[in-house]
C-alpha cells in the first residue's frame, strides 16, 4: 500500500506520506482511510498534511480515480486544507488542484514541510507549528528506529 496515515496533532491534523506508483485504486483506498480520520474526530476543521517526497507518479485519469473515491462516508463540512509538499511540480499541482475541488476541499500545494505548516497554522489558530515539527520529527525516528529493528532482525 504506498500510503500511510496517522494523527500529526490529534483531531486536527493527519499526516499522509504517499511513496512510489499511485494506481487509482490506491487513491480511492487513501480517500477512504481519510475519510475514518474525519469521521472519528472530535473536532473541526481536519485538516491534511500530504507527503508526496517519494511519490513516483499518481493516476491521470481523474474519471477513475473519482469513481474509486466515491461514496465515502465523509462529512466534509469537516475538512480543512489538504497541504501537500514535497513533489511541486504543474501536472502534481493541476491534478491535486482538480481532483480535491470535485469534492469540494481546499487544497494548496507548497515545496517544503515548513511552508506546508506555515501554511496550516496561518490557517488554523488551534496549530502550533514548533509542536507539529516537533511531533512530524518523532513520527519520522519512530519510523526510521521501526525500519531498523526489521533490518536487523532479518
Amino acid at each position: 500500500m504506498p500510503h500511510s496515515h496517522t494523527w500529526l496533532s490529534e483531531n486536527q491534523v493527519v499526516y499522509v506520506v504517499f511513496s512510489g506508483i499511485m494506481l487509482s485504486d490506491d487513491v480511492g483506498e487513501a480517500f477512504h482511510e481519510s475519510a475514518k480520520y474525519v469521521i472519528e474526530s472530535s473536532e473541526a476543521p481536519v485538516h491534511f498534511l500530504h507527503n508526496w517526497q517519494s511519490l513516483e507518479s499518481f493516476p491521470t485519469s481523474l474519471s477513475q480515480v473519482v469513481k474509486v473515491s466515491q461514496n465515502t462516508k465523509a462529512p466534509l463540512k469537516k475538512v480543512g486544507w489538504v497541504v501537500a509538499y514535497g513533489k511541486h511540480s504543474r501536472s502534481f499541482e493541476f491534478m491535486g488542484n482538480i481532483f480535491f475541488q470535485l469534492f469540494n476541499v481546499r487544497f494548496k500545494l507548497v515545496k517544503t514541510l515548513d511552508d506546508a505548516l506555515t501554511f496550516l497554522c496561518l490557517h488554523d489558530q488551534r496549530l502550533d507549528k514548533d509542536v507539529l515539527k516537533t511531533t512530524h520529527q518523532n513520527l519520522i525516528t519512530h519510523h526510521q528506529n521501526t525500519l531498523d529493528t526489521v533490518q536487523t532482525s532479518d
